[in-house]
């Protein structure tokens, strides 16, 4: 379930609504991937660096073509309400402002389909 291009607000609002409507408990911390797009390697990279410092994995992926921007992955250890979900938005904007890149939204599995 992805987040998608409505408000930030509201396209959290309405994952999060799916992902309880599926059986998520929102007292049960989720595994939220998180995407960002990057006009080029060095804020990739830069990205990477700031991800891992707040205690994050991050994955890079080159563009498949020339032009195309880096894509940057994250996963994030979640519970499903919106203040939690709100904050680490927030946070992971921060970041992807502060590399000169472009956080993209989340997503997350459904309980139980993994």
């Amino acid at each position: 379930m992805k987040a998608g291009r409505r408000s930030p607000a509201e396209a959290d609002a309405a994952a999060l609504e799916e992902l309880w409507r599926l059986g998520a408990r929102p007292e049960e911390p989720m595994l939220l991937d998180n995407w960002f797009r990057c006009p080029g390697e060095a804020q990739a990279r830069r990205l990477a660096n700031l991800l891992q410092v707040a205690g994050l994995a991050p994955e890079l992926a080159p563009p498949d073509e020339e032009g195309e921007p880096w894509e940057v992955a994250a996963t994030v250890e979640v519970r499903p309400v919106a203040g939690a979900v709100a904050a680490m938005r927030a946070d992971l904007e921060a970041a992807a402002r502060s590399a000169g890149a472009e956080y993209d939204g989340w997503e997350a599995e459904p309980p139980g389909s993994f």
